[in-house]
């Protein structure tokens, strides 16, 4: 095993995800859904750092059946931080079937791995890593292929999270820890991948025009993988909850009894009546509480505690049946489905379709063809 300054990176890299893994096994959580899914993120990141510690220490001329084994782990790392991202923000969130789908851009690399004309024979793999690591390996189709994979699938989960975050926080929440503190966090971490997915691309741009794949861009993702480690690390030493926060409710803030939250609700409900303001598509919470002259944090609490609904579930409600009021009138029958859905307050297809399901039980046309 050879030591320089790459392999001992890694090596402090591995052993301190080595040991966040173990912290976090044996910590009591009530959120453990994101603990177990930072685990998981800790164990990818253990894995790459791991493989590239192969290279680095010349493990390859000892074990070298292990070549390339790390390859492509880099989009499990995406997944692995949006489903975590979701369990700190969303209270809702739990893992189904449906998310093993994130598994398929790992799958699809492998399968452009497995296309590629490997050497044969174990001295013809152990002098490919030595031309791999002097200088490089030609590029080939298959392996541009897979870089732009790479950066695309990245940027593309990196946005979903940062999305995740930007909606939980326009949807307030009167949690004991702080739904903004959650969003700080995660968009810490967002941006230090950010950087690794930068860096993805602009090795995907040098590959392309040299025709050479260098080791060099390895040992940059490392040093942003280390730095991603080591924030996490420091976090959890300095505040460990923001790291996997429960989902425990704030204090009601003035909402008070039964009685008073019966009648606020009433108010609520006369407001949105009388006024109509959920058939503008922009509404925030914001608008309503200010209208209720109450604080948003009230205004969830009341939402939360008095009606089990999230402020957009509330919303929607209205939108849906007012929607239905108006496709069963003679006057809307010019009007597409569509048409209706955006003049009942819907901004977007999919989100008028997900709310009337969850309304009703079926789809807008299901409904209509039963009336």
């Amino acid at each position: 095993m050879v030591f320089n300054l790459w392999s001992i990176l890694l090596i402090a890299s591995a052993s301190q995800s080595l040991f966040l893994i173990i912290f976090f096994l044996n910590r009591p959580s009530k959120n453990r859904l994101a603990v177990n899914l930072m685990i998981t993120m800790l164990s990818v990141l253990l894995f790459i750092v791991i493989s590239n510690l192969w290279y680095a220490s010349r493990l390859y001329l000892q074990i070298p059946w292990l070549a390339g084994v790390g390859r492509g782990a880099t989009l499990l790392l995406g997944p692995a931080f949006y489903l975590y991202t979701l369990a700190v923000v969303k209270p809702e969130f739990h893992l189904r079937s449906v998310h093993l789908l994130h598994l398929s851009g790992y799958v699809i690399s492998w399968v452009l791995i497995l296309l590629q004309k490997r050497p044969e024979g174990i001295d013809s793999e152990i002098d490919a890593v030595e031309a791999f690591l002097m200088d490089g390996l030609p590029a080939s189709p298959l392996v541009l292929s897979r870089f732009a994979i790479y950066g695309i699938h990245f940027l593309a989960y990196l946005y979903l999270s940062k999305k995740a975050v930007d909606q939980s926080s326009r949807d307030g929440g009167t949690y004991s820890f702080a739904i903004e503190s959650r969003g700080h966090w995660l968009t810490r971490l967002n941006y230090i991948l950010l950087v690794l997915a930068v860096g993805m691309l602009i090795g995907l741009l040098n590959t392309v025009l040299t025709q050479v794949y260098s080791f060099q861009l390895n040992f940059v993702m490392t040093l942003v993988y280390s730095v991603f480690i080591y924030v996490i690390a420091y976090q959890t030493l300095s505040n460990e909850k923001q790291v996997h926060p429960d989902f425990k409710l704030k204090y009601d803030g003035g909402i008070g009894d039964d009685r008073k939250v019966e009648q606020t609700i009433q108010q609520l409900r006369k407001l949105l009546e009388e006024e109509k303001l959920y058939l503008n598509s922009d509404l925030k919470q914001a608008d309503i509480a200010s209208a209720m002259k109450m604080p948003a944090h009230q205004l969830t609490r009341l939402l939360n505690s008095g009606l089990n609904h999230s402020f957009f579930d509330f919303i929607n409600e209205y939108r849906v049946k007012h929607f239905i009021e108006m496709a069963q009138s003679d006057e809307m029958k010019h009007l597409s489905i569509m048409g209706i859905a955006q003049e009942s307050g819907f901004k977007s297809k999919s989100s008028f379709n997900t709310a009337f399901k969850k309304v009703t039980g079926k789809t807008p046309s299901e409904f209509l063809k039963g009336q």
